[in-house]
């Protein structure tokens, strides 16, 4: 009966996320569908959602996902306060960011942050001295950056390295990634369908993330998935 519950209510998240392509998750764990928007004065920090219960604004704190024609956003804290951010990639210890600049008002300004909340901003000027600096207690990176071995330029590879940094990220990336919510599962499966839908090529920690989900109930959804995409 638990594992017949379990199925049902995997499926029906499925469905939910596949069909909405717009929508916001609170804090209280309340997801809203329905049409949303940057708000125009608090563009930084403020959505607004349209549906059939009306309109109704919500703050960056308020707010732990945010759903736009499926690109995925989220509140973390830039500075001295809490914006919305448009985010590139998130893993267990550190995410990639776009966020707003008050001279574009576009995401144009990119940056890494860490789970301890402390943030880099990426930028050609002195990027390698930058990111040993930030990643300074992690010595498998600091070495490869030293040595050139990865070039301040390959963000991407510099978070892979910053996964496996054992000083960092005590635990496994396998365990830490299987004990995903559900929510976060679903959300990995939009991605890797709409980069399908795109026409483009699944990113490998993407595919990493799903081989590393362990959920019984779901593995030959996960087997099928992981067939299609390598061919």
């Amino acid at each position: 009966m638990k594992h017949l519950i379990a199925t049902v209510f995997l499926l029906l998240v499925a469905l939910f996320v596949s069909a909405q392509q717009s929508y916001i998750v609170t804090v209280k764990g309340d997801t809203i569908g329905g049409k949303v928007f940057f708000s125009q004065g608090n563009f930084f920090d403020e959505v607004q959602i349209k549906n059939d219960d009306g309109r109704k604004s919500f703050r960056a704190y308020q707010l732990s996902v945010v759903l736009i024609d499926s690109q995925r956003y989220e509140p973390i804290t830039y500075g001295n306060r809490q914006v919305i951010a448009k985010t590139l990639r998130k893993d267990e210890t550190i995410g990639r960011y776009l966020v707003m600049t008050e001279e574009s008002r576009n995401f144009s300004q990119e940056i890494l942050v860490k789970s301890d909340k402390s943030y880099l901003r990426i930028s050609s000027i002195g990027l390698r001295k930058r990111l040993i600096e930030f990643f300074s207690g992690c010595e498998a990176i600091v070495s490869k950056l030293e040595s050139k071995e990865i070039q301040a330029s390959k963000i991407e590879q510099v978070m892979d390295a910053y996964k496996k940094c054992g000083s960092d990220n005590p635990k496994a990336t396998s365990e830490t990634t299987a004990s995903s919510s559900l929510a976060d599962f679903a959300q990995l499966i939009l991605d890797i369908e709409k980069k399908k839908s795109d026409g483009q090529q699944v990113p490998t920690y993407m595919v990493e993330a799903l081989k590393s989900y362990d959920h019984k109930l779901i593995s030959d959804q996960i087997t099928n998935l992981l067939k299609e995409i390598e061919n």
